[in-house]
């Protein structure tokens, strides 16, 4: 039998360096394409706020701000939701963990459905429970992202919730 030579190990060396490591190929899959619901979710949490502000500082009628969740909340939700339920994880820990944002960003429609709802009867104590409402499914939120970086940062990856928003060209 015929041993390689240093420069045989180092070229084969180099050439099995040269692949991406398959158990992490899944986890790259996954952060980008979550990387990217997440920027999207955190464009309308930024949208959420505003609106917060101006409700608090402008009192706008309670007919403008439930078009507004009629009009852009609810079907930007909904979109989220909906494009969280289409990924696939590819990593059994990926796919246990996975549901808890899917049904997050789910309950966060009907939970955008009733302020809506709450806005257009001006109903306070409605409008209440849906606030008490969305605090805890933004735990179960967060929850999920730290579970889920937990099993990326294997592959030295890490989700932001609110990553940046990207520049805006002069």
């Amino acid at each position: 039998m015929r041993s390689l030579s240093p420069l045989s190990w180092v070229l084969w060396g180099g050439l099995g360096a040269c692949q991406p490591a398959p158990a992490f190929e899944a986890e790259r899959a996954y952060h980008g394409t979550m990387a990217g619901l997440l920027a999207d979710n955190a464009a309308l949490a930024r949208q959420f706020q505003d609106l917060a502000v101006k409700v608090k500082k402008d009192r706008p009628a309670a007919d403008v701000v439930a078009a507004r969740f009629a009009d852009d909340f609810i079907p930007a939700a909904r979109t989220l939701a909906d494009a969280a339920a289409a990924v696939t994880p590819g990593t059994r820990a990926l796919t246990e963990l996975h549901p808890q944002l899917v049904d997050a960003w789910s309950e966060r429609v009907t939970l955008y459905e009733s302020a809506h709802s709450a806005w257009k009867a001006q109903d306070l104590a409605a409008l209440d429970r849906a606030a008490e409402a969305t605090v805890l499914n933004r735990r179960a939120e967060e929850a999920w992202l730290r579970d889920v970086n937990i099993v990326l940062a294997g592959a030295e990856l890490a989700l932001e919730a609110y990553p940046p928003a990207p520049a805006i060209a002069p």
